[in-house]
């Protein structure tokens, strides 16, 4: 990155890699991941912003957020289109 003269990174955090069973115990192997990012965005001389989303009370319990979501619709009406568009569609929708 460094060397195509980028001068921003983005990255979010996976909870689910933090926290696999969604509450409970911590993944530290997630934990590590994101130690390894942020040490090396450290040793290139990085400054790090980091944003978290809790409901302060000067925000007055809002906050922004993005989804994006992308639909997918069958290419026909055969059994097989449908299918897999609704199989593509709970994969993207969860």
């Amino acid at each position: 990155m460094a060397a195509m003269g980028l001068d921003a990174y983005r990255f979010s955090i996976a909870w689910s890699r933090i926290l696999p069973n969604g509450t409970g115990e911590v993944n530290h192997a997630g934990i590590d991941h994101y130690n390894k990012v942020i040490d090396a965005l450290l040793a290139k001389g990085e400054l790090l912003y980091t944003l978290t989303f809790l409901l302060q009370a000067e925000q007055n319990e809002e906050m922004g957020m993005l989804l994006d979501v992308i639909w997918y619709e069958p290419v026909s009406n055969s059994t097989a289109d449908v299918e897999s568009a609704k199989r593509a569609q709970e994969f993207q929708l969860g």
